[in-house]
């Protein structure tokens, strides 16, 4: 299980059509078409009836997608949480090479 898998589904759900789903979601149609065919095999059930169009949730899906969306919300929560913890902690991102050219340095000037 991969929590975009649950994102996928909801966009697909939405939209009732791939592509536009994988356009909202920022992947290509095929990789989002396997993460739809991905959940579906986790789930042991189709999801979405393909034949349909629109693309139309299946009961199995129907059933799922309550449940899909409280534990998105439920994650979303709780990492909010938890990065409400971790205050006073700041995080950086970079690439590799600015991790070990830039950064270093740029940290040694602000220590003092």
């Amino acid at each position: 299980m991969d929590l975009t898998w649950l994102h996928d589904f909801e966009a697909l759900a939405d939209s009732g059509n791939f592509s536009r789903a994988a356009q909202a979601r920022h992947v290509t149609q095929p990789a989002f078409s396997r993460r739809i065919r991905a959940l579906e095999d986790w789930a042991g059930a189709a999801l979405f009836d393909r034949d349909a169009k629109p693309i139309a949730v299946t009961e199995a899906g129907g059933r799922l997608r309550p449940l899909f969306a409280d534990i998105v919300r439920r994650l979303d929560e709780a990492r909010a949480e938890a990065g409400a913890i971790a205050t006073g902690t700041l995080r950086f991102a970079a690439t590799h090479a600015l991790s070990f050219s830039f950064l270093p340095a740029w940290l040694r000037r602000l220590e003092p």
